[in-house]
């Protein structure tokens, strides 16, 4: 049998790692999780991403305010823009009350396995540090796929080589879960 998996960035397909796994790791990488999305109430109430400025920021002042500019109707994206500063500007004691717990409660939590694996394999940066990737396994079982009998009466097997796929999204980092957002569709083009 032979396995191997093949990492794609979200936004840039031309960043991507491959590799050949042996099989101990092909069943290890095949079971990772992904992290789970936070719901867009709980991202009102909570800065979701803390593992860099730019994010902790967004997360912590505006969180409804950047879901609000996916909007793509003028009149619409203006009414939810005002409406969204209001929401955040409500919400923000009680986000400045759960930011120090959330900021330690993702510091302890442990690197994703996927992750460390890229880290390990020498990844293109890019990809290691993005908030989720797509990825493929594939791997190959041979098969019996007939039976053949010769002059004397001997039976022989026939193989042949199956291609199997499976396709993930993971998120390395919790992230907010939204409409319209890159990490939650299916597929990898």
């Amino acid at each position: 049998m032979t396995y191997s998996i093949h990492v794609t960035h979200s936004n840039d397909p031309s960043i991507h790692y491959k590799k050949v796994l042996t099989e101990e790791e092909f069943l290890q990488l095949k079971t990772v999780k992904s992290r789970k999305a936070i719901c867009g109430f709980t991202a009102t109430l909570i800065p979701v991403r803390t593992y860099n400025l730019q994010c902790f920021a967004k997360d912590l002042f505006v969180p409804t305010v950047i879901k609000a500019l996916k909007v793509e109707q003028l009149a619409l994206k203006v009414l939810a823009i005002l409406a969204s500063f209001v929401i955040d500007a409500a919400t923000l004691p009680i986000r400045l009350l759960t930011c120090i717990p959330r900021v330690i409660s993702n510091a302890c939590k442990k690197q994703h396995s996927l992750k460390k694996h890229l880290i390990q394999e020498a990844a293109d940066s890019k990809l290691i540090n993005s908030e989720h990737v797509k990825v493929m396994f594939e791997w190959q079982k041979r098969v019996v796929s007939g039976y053949e009998t010769d002059d004397q009466g001997r039976v022989r097997q026939n193989y042949s080589n199956e291609c199997h796929y499976e396709r993930k999204n993971i998120n390395f980092v919790q992230v907010p879960a939204y409409s319209g957002s890159s990490h939650t569709q299916a597929g990898i083009r």
